[in-house]
């Protein structure tokens, strides 16, 4: 099966960024999605999880049905 016709979970999933070293709270986060594409980005949802569970929906349902 080619990528581009795969379901289901994104590779790796879910994807995890270890952060060490700080000597104090993170204020800010940038989100890049490099080498995303999807025949109907309408079926995205990305969503960002901290260490203690909190999440935030980044994109859901936005793009319609034009390839990305």
């Amino acid at each position: 099966m080619s990528p581009s016709s795969q379901a289901g979970a994104a590779t790796p999933y879910p994807s995890t960024i270890e952060v060490s070293g700080l000597s104090s709270s993170i204020v800010s986060v940038a989100v890049r999605l490099n080498r995303l594409s999807h025949t109907f980005p309408d079926d995205l949802d990305i969503v960002l999880v901290g260490p203690s569970g909190q999440a935030i929906m980044l994109m859901s349902d936005a793009g319609g049905a034009t390839s990305i």
